[in-house]
């Protein structure tokens, strides 16, 4: 038997959602989103949303979820190279934003399974640049 899984989980609609949001942001947008990420990520609240929703993942059987964003997140972060781009370890060049774009979509395909204030800070960078409502 073939199982019909969706490809990000149960949430998928809103993954796929937020990704095609996050690949018509502008460059100010963008700019912006970051800057609201360093302010939320120096507050302890931030970190421990990030370890719920790591415990979460594993929990949930949700890995293969969690490594199935990778590549679209990765083809959109990429894709434009400017001057504030930084080359990861395996020497791919990522925008600010990707960094950000992350705990956004891992709190976005836990969204069913987190705490509602977890999920909140985890996706506070970007909670006016693509408003969770719209995603739904």
């Amino acid at each position: 038997m073939i199982e019909n899984r969706l490809p990000y989980g149960p949430n998928s609609l809103l993954v796929r959602r937020f990704l095609q949001r996050l690949a018509a942001l502008g460059a100010g947008t963008e700019l912006e989103v970051v800057a609201r990420y360093e302010l939320v990520t120096k507050r302890d609240e931030f970190w421990v949303a990030d370890s719920a929703v790591a415990i979460l993942i594993g929990k949930s059987d949700r890995a293969s979820d969690r490594d199935a964003i990778a590549g679209p997140l990765l083809q959109l972060v990429s894709k434009r190279l400017d001057s504030d781009a930084v080359a990861n370890s395996d020497g791919v060049v990522l925008r600010p934003v990707a960094e950000p774009a992350l705990a956004a979509l891992l709190a976005l395909m836990m969204s069913d399974l987190l705490q509602p204030d977890h999920f909140n800070v985890l996706f506070e960078s970007f909670a006016q640049a693509i408003p969770i409502e719209s995603l739904r």
